[in-house]
């Protein structure tokens, strides 16, 4: 994993959840603020499944913000962040099972 490029992507990821804040409140964008920030550190410090748990679980939080009903949305210009950071994670994701079943 590119841990330069998912440091890159959450870094532009950040000012995009911030101006989120009139359309999915100040709450939720603190909680993905948080969650962005926690992942950040979680990059830098950890490997493996470890760091997959915690993209995914970051993923899943901004997919879940984004579901019908949610108010979540990303213009044009946002989404290829937001649609490569989660190809990233899954690809990551793919990667380290492929590699498990390899040893199974």
């Amino acid at each position: 994993m590119d841990k330069e490029r998912v440091i890159n992507l959450l870094d532009q990821l950040s000012p995009i959840l911030a101006g989120k804040e009139e359309t999915i409140g100040k709450e939720l964008t603190e909680k993905l603020q948080s969650a962005l920030e926690l992942v950040k550190e979680d990059v830098a410090s950890k490997e493996g499944l470890a760091l997959e748990t915690s993209l995914s679980g970051f993923v899943q939080s901004i997919s879940n913000a984004s579901l019908p009903g949610a108010n979540l949305r990303f213009t044009d210009q946002e989404r290829p962040v937001w649609e490569e950071f989660k190809a990233l994670t899954e690809q990551a994701r793919a990667d380290d099972q492929r590699g498990f079943q390899l040893f199974h």
